[in-house]
């Protein structure tokens, strides 16, 4: 099951930062008709933590960082595309995503003085006209099992695995397992290579039988359920 939201983006106050030594602040956060204070915040002095130019990792992350403690409910995550270190790091574009869930209204505004630097966050609508993309898939997984009579069933361990990285879960008799995180990278798997589903039932009865059932997921069917939010549903081999 797919998870979306809004993706919001600014190309003026998050790369075209100052050279010279400014102060930013938070001179506008209202989400939702809900405006978090105090206004304006201060969240960046180049003076002190070095200039945001040169520094645009950090610099992004201090705005994620005071996003993530005002606890707002429809926040979602951000993906920090910064990088430290670079002389023309400034002049990128696409450096700074935030998600907020589909329909919210976002009003995020930045500014310096001295040189007088202002910017806000829109709506990203790069790819195909639409904000909406989907930050984490989800794997429900199902036993339905049939046990032998006077048999019952303990625990359910499940691994998903795209043929490089396992993640999975042990429970019963219904799993939820995250198995594409677009605010982790490399912590689920490749969403590029198909999934293999392996389930190993455990009962009562030492002497296991038929307690081993595989299912997978096409890598083309994992693409549409991200790129097109379309839920996808399926049974194993047993």
């Amino acid at each position: 099951m797919p998870l979306s939201g809004e993706e919001w983006v600014s190309e003026t106050i998050v790369n075209n930062v100052s050279a010279t030594n400014v102060v930013y602040s938070f001179s506008d956060i209202t989400i939702n008709g809900t405006t978090y204070n105090p206004l304006p915040y201060q969240f960046w002095d180049d003076s002190s933590d070095g200039n945001a130019s040169q520094n645009t990792f950090d610099y992004n992350q201090a705005i994620i960082d005071y996003l993530v403690s005002l606890n707002i409910p429809e926040y979602r995550g951000a993906i920090n595309y910064g990088v430290n270190g670079v002389a023309d790091n400034s002049a990128g574009t696409g450096l700074l995503s935030l998600i907020f869930a589909t329909g919210t209204t976002v009003s995020i505004d930045i500014t310096a003085p001295s040189p007088v630097i202002s910017g806000t966050f829109v709506e990203n609508t790069d790819s195909g006209g639409s904000s909406i993309l989907t930050y984490m898939l989800l794997l429900t997984l199902t036993d339905d099992s049939v046990m032998a009579q006077g048999d019952l069933l303990e625990t359910t361990n499940w691994i998903v695995s795209d043929g490089n990285n396992i993640t999975g879960n042990t429970t019963t008799p219904v799993a939820t397992i995250i198995v594409y995180n677009l605010f982790c990278g490399e912590c689920a798997l490749d969403p590029s290579q198909s999934f293999v589903i392996t389930e190993v039932i455990v009962t009562q009865n030492i002497c296991a039988r038929s307690n081993v059932a595989v299912g997978y997921i096409l890598s083309d069917d994992i693409q549409d359920a991200i790129i097109n939010q379309t839920s996808k549903f399926g049974s194993s081999v047993n």
